[in-house]
């Protein structure tokens, strides 16, 4: 690198250094040298190509360059969003799934306590609270409590609650539940065992419209679906294995061995 020293009038000196074709000046005060070894300066060095000070005088950014900078960022923001959505989309349908595989292993360990016989399903109004499966399989959850509207309804609430549920949807009373059960469990309350041999074909949980509990003959057993995960229905079949299904996916006979009926 090349140095140049010029003076500039009495008083001030510049230093010009030439690295390659670019040239860079620092004008120096000579009333602030005080030793041999030490040069104090308030001069500030020039670049011809950036016309701006280096010393703590940067200039601040323009108007355009702002608004070039909230484009780009909106646009990023624009690109991600739908990746975003569709990201927490899976994560919802993933919880859901698993808490229709927690239900499904209530249900295996009632009949074991019950010699094969599975929960009771009360799919109307009427008889008593222990008719109903979102009562007996609350021990089976880890929920002792049997109030309708207290910590026990709301533990019960939030087993039963699809996370992509949104607005009047959302279970709030004890009976109701995101989940429908199967017509393998019956409709009027009296206990019932599985009358199937090929359980991978007969679900035990789907996921249910208008927070119905359970699958009806009448209606059909379709009237009632809540294709909430991308268009489809999560169910869990009596062998443990879970699907997603399409709406054309779903039988529309109530005698199809799908609802167990």
């Amino acid at each position: 690198m090349r140095y140049d020293l010029t003076c500039v009038n009495k008083t001030r000196v510049a230093i010009t250094a030439k690295p390659g074709y670019i040239y860079y000046t620092l004008e120096i005060s000579l009333l602030h040298i005080y030793s041999e070894r030490s040069v104090i300066y308030t001069g500030r060095l020039t670049d011809p190509l950036m016309n701006y000070p280096s010393f703590g005088h940067r200039r601040g950014f323009t108007l355009i360059e702002v608004l070039v900078t909230v484009m780009i960022i909106a646009l990023l923001a624009l690109l991600l969003l739908p990746f975003l959505k569709s990201s927490n989309d899976r994560a919802r349908a993933l919880k859901c799934a698993n808490q229709l595989r927690t239900l499904s292993s209530a249900v295996f360990l009632y009949q074991a306590d019950n010699t094969g016989f599975l929960p009771p399903n009360n799919a109307h109004s009427g008889g008593s609270y222990s008719d109903i499966w979102l009562m007996a399989l609350r021990p089976y959850l880890s929920i002792q409590l049997t109030d309708t509207t207290g910590a026990g309804m709301i533990a019960m609430r939030t087993c039963v609650t699809c996370p992509s549920a949104t607005g009047s949807d959302i279970p709030k009373l004890w009976w109701e539940s995101n989940y429908a059960i199967g017509l393998a469990f019956g409709t009027d309350g009296t206990r019932k065992k599985m009358k199937f041999d090929n359980t991978a074909q007969t679900m035990m949980f789907i996921d249910s419209g208008s927070r119905t509990r359970s699958i009806y003959t009448t209606p059909p057993p379709t009237s009632n679906l809540g294709y909430r995960h991308d268009s489809r229905v999560n169910v869990i079949f009596f062998d443990g294995h879970l699907e997603k299904r399409l709406q054309s996916e779903i039988p529309t006979a109530s005698s199809d061995i799908f609802w167990g009926l």
